[in-house]
């Protein structure tokens, strides 16, 4: 598991699972997990300003924009 978490930010794997990297950037599914991996980070950073009591619209205001931006 601990692995795998540094793997996907950015750690290099032993040799024995270059098959394995290989399958996960370019196999099945690869958009999906890069997108994940991408959308991940800038979501916990801008979730807090979620919780500042505000209306809706004020909230979307605030993150929408960084969010896209960081992807």
């Amino acid at each position: 598991m601990w692995q795998y978490l540094l793997y996907c930010y950015g750690k290099r794997l032993p040799s024995s699972m270059n098959r394995w990297v290989a399958e996960d950037l370019a196999g099945p599914g690869a958009v999906r997990r890069h997108m994940i991996r991408y959308a991940i980070p800038p979501l916990l950073i801008l979730a807090p300003l979620w919780l500042l009591p505000a209306p809706i619209y004020m909230r979307l205001e605030m993150t929408a924009p960084i969010y896209v931006w960081a992807l």
